[in-house]
């Protein structure tokens, strides 16, 4: 293997909240690399298990509070001192020929800041494909590049920070890439504990993430939060009156996430 696709020149960074303790098997998949973790949720019984576990934690962060995605991430980069990072998620399954196929295929274009797997994907292709954007959920990126853009903005808390990461690469020079060698499978949703207060969170998180992003790129007029609150009521009652609770609950969590925005 040449210098430049060596795997000691990727450190993997994992943000963690709520995990449960069933997905800690996924991070034996990165055994062969530096490994660094922030978890978000105070939980020491994981991390015991963890370091117990894996050897190859260089660095294990606990906060006592949820401070979001893109902050969590921003954290964690901080740490890292490699040429490359490879930023995941607990709900991953990835093996290290992929991992390897992202470094490869991240030296091989040029100006490539980002080296994403083909993430629950059916397809025969073997094909690298420039796109515009990928989710955040597992890319390989160049950690000088990324740096110089700052990475996510900390304004988001869920959602949307990788397509506003996206969109400031595609006002660059530098190019994102799909590597369809290299398969991800992504069980969404699955690397926190799922209920109704997480299912709540995440909806007004969502909701605002989607204002913020297409108010950064352009302006939003004021009549279309008022419009979609009001929109928002419509299905509440709606949903309500058809007996369709969770719906109804999306409806209050959009509405929230829309005040949130407003009153940012």
């Amino acid at each position: 293997m040449s210098k430049k696709n060596n795997l000691k020149n990727i450190t993997v960074i994992l943000p963690l909240y709520k995990t449960p303790h069933a997905l800690i098997k996924n991070i034996k998949q990165y055994n062969n690399l530096k490994l660094i973790i922030l978890d978000q949720s105070n939980d020491h019984e994981l991390k015991r298990k963890l370091l117990k576990k894996n050897t190859n934690i260089i660095k294990y962060i606990i906060f006592d509070k949820n401070i979001g995605f893109a902050k969590s991430c921003n954290h964690l980069l901080k740490n890292v001192t490699s040429k490359y990072c490879l930023l995941t998620q607990a709900d991953i399954v990835i093996n290290l020929k992929s991992i390897k196929e992202l470094l490869k295929s991240i030296n091989k274009i040029d100006n490539c800041i980002i080296s994403a797997p083909n993430l629950n994907k059916s397809t025969k292709s073997t094909n690298i494909k420039i796109v515009d954007n990928v989710i955040g959920a597992n890319f390989l990126f160049d950690v000088e590049k990324i740096k110089k853009l700052k990475f996510f903005d900390e304004k988001f808390f869920l959602y949307w920070e990788d397509v506003d990461l996206c969109h400031r690469i595609n006002n660059t020079k530098y190019k994102i890439i799909i590597n369809n060698k290299a398969k991800a499978k992504h069980l969404s949703s699955k690397s926190s504990h799922n209920n109704l207060n997480t299912f709540f969170i995440r909806n007004i998180n969502f909701k605002f993430g989607e204002y913020l992003y297409f108010n950064k790129i352009n302006k939003l007029k004021k009549i279309k939060p008022l419009r979609q609150i009001f929109t928002n009521l419509i299905y509440f009652l709606t949903n309500l009156l058809s007996f369709k609770f969770l719906k109804s609950l999306q409806n209050i969590a959009y509405i929230l996430g829309i005040f949130k925005f407003v009153f940012r």
